[in-house]
């Protein structure tokens, strides 16, 4: 029989009827199998919702030996442990001193004190186009370093004023 003999002969709720065998046909092709119970549902459901805790146990457990392994990082003596992010922050504070204060200045200061000298040596004025011009820096890297470590600062000021740990 087909869809359109249903249609003709027992109208719309025959037609109703096929489409939603066809669906399940087209289903159980697909799949390879019937429909899942309530109760299959149900189970499927409740191993999931137990997978997703046992993850959240697993990165909360992650989380609190990272929190301890820093608190120990930041106790220690050593330079080599506790003293790297400081050691970040001088290099940002380095790296913007060298962009916004010694690459304008500098120039300026040994034209300067070269113009004075050259008026008392004027032989020196030849060596004066061998000096290349100083490298600037990449302060997209740079300013994204220390908006970070800037972020990780407040959020660690915050902590403290919260008086967490």
């Amino acid at each position: 029989m087909s869809i359109l003999d249903d249609l003709l002969k027992s109208g719309v709720s025959t037609l109703g009827g096929t489409v939603g065998s066809l669906a399940k046909d087209i289903r159980t092709a697909i799949t390879g199998k019937e429909a899942i119970t309530a109760a299959e549902r149900e189970k499927i459901l409740e191993n999931v919702a137990e997978m997703e805790k046992l993850s959240l146990q697993a990165d909360m457990a992650i989380n609190e030996g990272q929190m301890k392994l820093n608190e120990i990082e930041e106790g220690s003596g050593s330079l080599f442990r506790g003293g790297w992010r400081p050691a970040v922050g001088w290099i940002c504070v380095c790296g913007l001193a060298y962009q916004f204060i010694v690459l304008p200045i500098f120039p300026w200061m040994v034209s300067i004190v070269s113009h004075t000298v050259y008026s008392f040596y004027p032989s020196l004025a030849l060596l004066s186009h061998k000096v290349p011009p100083m490298p600037p820096l990449d302060m997209g890297t740079l300013l994204s370093l220390l908006m970070g470590l800037l972020g990780l600062g407040g959020m660690r000021t915050f902590e403290k004023i919260k008086g967490l740990k």
